[in-house]
């Protein structure tokens, strides 16, 4: 029998279900404080996050067997095309800005009649895909 069994079996399910309460709640004072910058101490921090996750491998034993992973994989699918349109976004956001850029420059460069060829340090503007 594993440690987290032994766990729930001497303690019983209900005081470890308390104390998995007790622990996530633990952690979240210590990451409202890492966030604000009123605790510096990166053990703490580490010590809550080792705390909640050896509850959490004890809550999921109270779970039907593979369940959690199931649930996990599904969640991690869909972050990971979130992610992928966050990052197809932020891209043509930023070829947008160069082109204004770009466009900003000739306008500058025509209103003070200056010619294209020595624009952006002499170099011909290639083109964004």
């Amino acid at each position: 029998m594993n440690i987290y069994r032994r766990a729930l079996k001497i303690h019983g399910e209900d005081n470890q279900v308390n104390m998995a309460i007790e622990e996530c709640g633990e952690f979240i004072v210590a990451a409202s404080h890492r966030r604000r910058g009123r605790h510096r101490d990166i053990y703490k921090f580490a010590e809550e996050i080792a705390d909640s996750e050896i509850m959490m491998r004890q809550m999921r034993i109270l779970t039907p067997r593979g369940l959690v992973d199931q649930i996990k994989r599904e969640k991690l699918a869909r972050l990971a095309k979130r992610l992928d349109r966050k990052e197809a976004k932020t891209a043509q956001s930023a070829k947008r800005m160069v082109a204004q850029i770009h466009r900003n420059h000739r306008a500058i460069a025509v209103t003070m009649r200056i010619p294209e060829r020595m624009l952006f340090g002499g170099q011909r503007k290639r083109r964004l895909r």
